[in-house]
């Protein structure tokens, strides 16, 4: 499955960021859970053919606001991710939410351990 990553950091809880997200994906139905040390919503683009997912480590209390607030885009069709999009997409979530927005490779290292490495910066 191909897949788009960002990440950014913002002081606002992820149930209270559900309908922005959902006017940059066009998604109306984000679905919010948590476990231990993860909360996130999910929810599926009709207009991108893709699925969305936005986590973040959280103390129960509230999200780790300096902790990255992950954003995965998986796409449901085989088709290639064009520089265009990959910016489309950034230009929209920085926006959005007046913060910058970093696209790159989040890779699992193991536990709670993530690595983050930075390919484009869309700054406000």
């Amino acid at each position: 499955m191909i897949h788009i990553q960002y990440w950014m950091y913002i002081e606002q809880e992820l149930s209270d960021l559900m309908e922005s997200f959902g006017a940059v994906f066009q998604v109306s139905d984000f679905e919010l859970d948590a476990e231990n040390v993860w909360e996130w919503i999910e929810g599926k683009s009709q207009s991108l053919q893709a699925e969305i997912n936005i986590t973040r480590e959280h103390t129960w209390d509230k999200g780790e606001y300096s902790k990255p607030l992950q954003i995965r885009i998986k796409f449901t069709v085989q088709n290639q991710i064009q520089d265009e999009l990959i910016n489309t997409l950034g230009k929209k979530i920085c926006k959005q939410f007046n913060t910058d927005v970093i696209y790159g490779k989040i890779l699992y290292i193991k536990g709670d351990v993530y690595d983050f490495t930075e390919l484009k910066k869309f700054s406000i």
